[in-house]
């Protein structure tokens, strides 16, 4: 659990993983992003462990999933692909 690092979400009981193949136990895909479900996921939270700024998180959480939806998006065929703008 060392290398997880998360983003505050609205929901309660999860955050944001911000670990760019995350492969364990906790992390659920949700569309492009991932989910922490870690009872403890509070602890990995990048901001309150000041390894990021609030803006670095925003960053890194966004690229992480445009670069998931590219990757989704790059195995589509052309009519496919016009669904994602």
């Amino acid at each position: 659990m060392e290398e997880c690092l998360t983003k505050q979400l609205l929901l309660l009981g999860a955050s944001g993983c911000l670990v760019e193949k995350p492969h364990c136990g906790f992390a659920d895909n949700f569309g492009f992003s991932f989910l922490c479900g870690h009872p403890e996921h509070t602890k990995f939270q990048a901001h309150a462990a000041g390894v990021l700024s609030h803006e670095e998180i925003n960053a890194r959480y966004d690229a992480l999933r445009r670069n998931r939806r590219d990757e989704f998006t790059a195995k589509l065929d052309e009519q496919s692909k016009g669904y994602f703008p």
